[in-house]
């Protein structure tokens, strides 16, 4: 032997363990605001992800829009990309510092795994676009995030896109345009795709001087689109994937130069409404305090400066209602102006 520990294997018991241990200890060393209910049978990362352990005794964990991720094992293996599922299991019970036997050593320049983005047809595409045309977003915003790389399609979804340095996407979140529906009667309206990385958030591209922070990519390009049709700069927008999104701030070389570099930067926030779109105080005010710890991050790496966190109308969720509810209101006036013009016309 060479001096090291004998190598050991990942046998059931070991595989049990790892399934049916509460996540609590591993997720914690990996973000820093876990919450557990009191039967310690729950656990929630606002805007990322939440896990339940199950009648039969092992944990399952699903992504902040339903997306499943598995039990503990595969948990482990989608918060740190990359590990073989013998890492995963040794890392949930504690013995992550023995060697691996059944999988060779991780290179150094191994590749890491990268969300599948399905291929995109013309259908897909027309689709896409007339979902956000009806959402309110003009077509040249929507043609400058396409060039940009922000927006993909798929059937019955448009993709938000977050690339690293290597021009590789690294994020990948749909938006589906008819909300996909399952037995129980749950609806799911957006996804995140397996292998997304909430380190490297959407990007789309504006004044660099003026860098305005999101959680979702309708929003972004809401807030670019607003700032068209008013006359004002285009800023440079961050779309996060969740209120509780904030490592990006620090690991995110890209996105923190963003940050660090822009005049102004403004957290945009959104009201929390329930599942019969009734406002959700309790909700609002764990959201509300996420963004404060978001602003309070983005403040350490510009020198203190705590940046502006705004809200829509009351009456509006978000960024993009408030855009369409805008443009409503735009063209029924426009109707009433020509009708008022045709009633003053003398047609003799």
């Amino acid at each position: 032997m060479d001096g090291q520990r004998a190598p050991r294997r990942v046998g059931d018991e070991l595989i049990r363990q790892a399934r049916e241990t509460n996540p609590l200890g591993f997720l914690s060393r990996h973000f820093s605001d876990v919450e557990i209910n009191k039967r310690e049978d729950a656990i929630v990362i606002e805007g990322v992800l939440r896990a339940d352990k199950v009648a039969e005794g092992h944990w399952v964990a699903c992504d902040w829009h339903g997306g499943a991720i598995g039990d503990n094992i595969a948990l482990a293996q989608y918060v740190t990309t990359g590990i073989s599922f013998p890492e995963a299991v040794f890392q949930l019970t504690g013995r992550d510092g023995e060697r691996v036997i059944t999988v060779a050593p991780k290179k150094e320049d191994e590749a890491p795994k990268y969300p599948r983005v399905p291929y995109q047809q013309k259908q897909d595409v027309k689709a896409g676009r007339d979902y956000l045309e009806e959402r309110g977003i003009s077509l040249a915003t929507i043609e400058a995030a396409e060039r940009a790389g922000f927006v993909r399609y798929c059937q019955n979804g448009v993709i938000f896109v977050g690339w690293d340095q290597e021009k590789k996407i690294r994020a990948a979140t749909v938006r589906h345009i008819v909300p996909v529906r399952f037995g129980d009667g749950e609806t799911l309206t957006k996804r995140d795709l397996s292998g997304t990385s909430k380190l490297h958030p959407g990007i789309l591209p504006g004044d660099p001087a003026h860098v305005v922070i999101v959680e979702g990519g309708t929003n972004a390009m809401a807030v670019q689109d607003m700032a068209r049709r008013r006359g004002q700069p285009v800023p440079t927008v961050v779309a996060t994937g969740g209120a509780g999104v904030r490592k990006w701030v620090h690991d995110n070389p890209t996105a923190r130069a963003l940050v660090v570099g822009a005049e102004s930067v403004t957290i945009w926030g959104e009201r929390e409404r329930d599942l019969q779109g009734i406002p959700d105080p309790v909700k609002q005010q764990r959201t509300d305090e996420l963004r404060e710890k978001l602003a309070t991050v983005i403040a350490q790496v510009r020198d203190g400066e705590v940046p502006e966190i705004l809200m829509p109308p009351e009456s509006h969720k978000d960024v993009a209602e408030w855009l369409l509810d805008e443009l409503k209101k735009q063209h029924e006036q426009r109707l009433r102006d020509e009708y008022t013009h045709d009633q003053g016309m003398d047609y003799r």
